[in-house]
């Protein structure tokens, strides 16, 4: 069977953890099949709403596989009509083809969006339906019977092939923000950084407008050292924008790359991380690296879900070995009755 994944990496670095790890750990535990990365279904730069839009030659679903896999927060663009996703689901059945949702989060979707969803479900059954976090789950059980319990794919991003950790000639902790500029750093005279006893800040934006347009004017600072004691700091830019190099490279020592291994590379060699990203953390946890997480929304439960705690202060620590294993065993269980 010819199995593909849809792939969005391009407009944001923290969706390839999650499909990219799905698709070495397909390949690591189901071995019978061939597996393909597809493109977006609906690419962040696609007009969706003028004239421009029937010039796009959409690819996605012109990729010829067996079964098409959606992951991560998919569900909410079942229901918004610049996306259609019902529309695309729809023409994969129509084809004779299958599709599966795998690590599916419910993130920012009212009750009304989840019956909406729930009923389309229902009526287009994929082959296999897992959450990623228990909130996701528990909304969605009660509608629709199939629903799996699964995990985060972005914590399977161990299994993907190629990634080469980077080795700094001093130790380096990564910060990576896009909610809010990047706090004041220091340290406990004395003690070695750790990711527990960093010290932080909150630093205010330049001017109190959106952090869309604030930050741009954050390269005009002068107080973002380069490094922290014992340690470098590395700032990865997950989402970006190619052409704005202002902004990408205007801290020292920012990373931006095309190519996701490139940012894995950078998360497998890091001693800790801190970000307001939930897949920067999930990253460095997979990597069995502690980090934390500078944020509270509903999309954190990805990490409750793995068993992993989370402290007042953010700081998260890898779960053991054995834990791991047997949630990795678990799910490879669930879906080895669908990918035989």
């Amino acid at each position: 069977m010819k199995i593909g994944v849809f792939d969005s990496s391009w407009s944001n670095m923290g969706n390839a953890f999650f499909e990219m790890g799905l698709l070495g750990f397909l390949k690591k535990y189901f071995t019978k099949h061939e597996y393909f990365s597809l493109d977006d279904p609906a690419p962040p730069r696609t007009p969706r709403h003028d004239r421009l839009q029937q010039n796009v030659f959409q690819i996605a679903i012109r990729q010829d596989v067996d079964l098409y896999i959606f992951t991560g927060p998919i569900l909410k663009r079942l229901v918004l009509p610049e996306y259609d996703y019902c529309s695309l689901i729809q023409k994969i059945k129509g084809m004779g083809k299958d599709y599966a949702i795998v690590s599916a989060s419910a993130s920012e979707m009212t009750q009304e969006q989840i019956v909406k969803v729930s009923a389309f479900l229902n009526a287009n059954p994929p082959i296999c339906f897992a959450t990623r976090d228990k909130e996701t789950y528990d909304r969605f059980k009660p509608l629709v019977p199939f629903c799996h319990n699964g995990i985060c794919c972005a914590f399977l991003i161990p299994f993907i092939a190629g990634v080469a950790a980077v080795k700094n000639e001093r130790p380096y902790f990564i910060s990576s923000f896009y909610k809010r500029p990047e706090p004041y750093f220091a340290t406990i005279e004395g003690e070695a950084i750790t990711v527990d006893n960093l010290c932080l800040s909150s630093r205010k934006p330049i001017l109190p407008i959106r952090l869309a347009y604030s930050r741009h004017l954050e390269r005009f600072r002068r107080d973002y050292p380069s490094s922290l004691g014992t340690h470098d700091i590395v700032r990865v830019h997950q989402g970006f924008n190619p052409y704005m190099t202002w902004y990408n490279y205007g801290m020292p020592n920012s990373f931006v790359s095309y190519n996701p291994l490139s940012y894995l590379a950078v998360y497998k060699g890091c001693d800790f991380v801190v970000s307001d990203r939930v897949h920067a953390c999930a990253a460095a946890l997979a990597y069995r690296h502690p980090a934390r997480l500078l944020d509270d929304n509903d999309r954190i439960g990805i990490f409750a879900r793995m068993g992993i705690k989370r402290s007042a202060n953010g700081v998260m620590m890898p779960m053991s070995e054995d834990l791991y294993s047997e949630e990795v065993g678990a799910f490879a269980g669930y879906l080895s009755n669908f990918f035989r």
